[in-house]
């Protein structure tokens, strides 16, 4: 990532759950890794079942809208809006995993690695739960850290 974009990148992770509770050095770790991308109107992310890598993904600006294989609404997520936890603790290739992402306005995505996050989390195990696959862990432990 090009160092001329990182204060940006870090200024915005600062200001959003679950990256506002995490330590300072752990932000910048995180901010550092961050993979850019764009989906243009009505373009879809592209999941490739058989990629080794995965993200936490980050919509920086724009929208987007996520459906099941059935072509269920599962979601539909703006500006600061995370996604892509639940990938977090699958196995690649697994399709109980996927659903379609599509932009409803242009978007700019932020990608974290799954490899580089777990990687941080273990060294940092304290907030590994803030960043669980389910949305009540989630909850739970930002109440823990922001109360305790």
């Amino acid at each position: 990532m090009s160092q001329t974009l990182m204060p940006n990148i870090l200024d915005f992770l600062t200001r959003i759950d679950p990256f506002d509770k995490l330590p300072d050095s752990l932000q910048r770790c995180i901010a550092d890794s961050v993979q850019i991308s764009y989906l243009a109107k009505g373009e879809t992310l592209p999941f490739n079942l058989a990629d080794t890598e995965r993200f936490l993904y980050i919509i920086r600006t724009g929208s987007l809208e996520q459906r099941k294989q059935n072509g269920a609404l599962r979601a539909r997520l703006g500006p600061e809006d995370l996604f892509g936890f639940t990938f977090l603790a699958s196995t690649p290739g697994n399709p109980a995993d996927c659903y379609n992402v599509t932009a409803l306005d242009n978007t700019l995505l932020y990608q974290v690695p799954h490899s580089k996050l777990k990687h941080l989390l273990d060294s940092w195990p304290q907030y590994a739960t803030l960043f669980a696959t389910q949305v009540q862990a989630r909850l739970q432990s930002a109440l823990d850290i922001s109360w305790s």
